[in-house]
């Protein structure tokens, strides 16, 4: 009497799932971004500032990244259940999945750059930037929002 043991893709899914847990997803500005156009400052320090605001207060918080993360938390949630059963089930690699939620945190966040109308801009940064949105004057920053798999 022998044996027969066929593999009907567990194997696969077991590294794949083992493969999707040694991935991590970063979205934002990445630090290849590059500087502002018009200035000295990198793109990524632009945001900074505006995520958390000066110390003079000059500038404001505008917590865009933080408010795409708080407002699509359970969203997001949902997804990576959906996300690891699809890899579990062999419907998806680990590198799609982990791409699918990096792009769709990377549109949260530029929704939110883009929807972002509090605190106001002063009348003066109105005046100079022709628009009211606090986070949109020439779309650099919005426009380098990205996602990262690594791992």
């Amino acid at each position: 009497m022998s044996t027969t043991d066929t593999d009907r893709g567990l194997k696969k899914i077991l590294a794949e799932m083992q493969a999707l847990g040694s991935k991590s997803v970063k979205v934002g500005i990445q630090d290849d971004a590059g500087s502002h156009s018009g200035g000295d400052m990198s793109v990524a320090a632009i945001a900074y500032i505006n995520e958390y605001g000066t110390r003079d207060g000059r500038i404001p918080p505008r917590p865009a990244h933080t408010n795409a993360f708080d407002d699509n938390r359970r969203k997001l949630d949902a997804l990576v259940l959906r996300l690891n059963r699809a890899v579990a089930d062999g419907k998806m690699s680990a590198d799609q999945a982990a791409k699918l939620l990096g792009q769709t945190h990377e549109d949260n966040v530029k929704q939110s750059i883009r929807s972002l109308s509090s605190p106001a801009n002063a009348t003066s940064t109105v005046t100079r930037k022709g628009s009211s949105n606090p986070l949109i004057d020439t779309g650099q920053t919005v426009n380098s929002v990205r996602y990262v798999v690594e791992g």
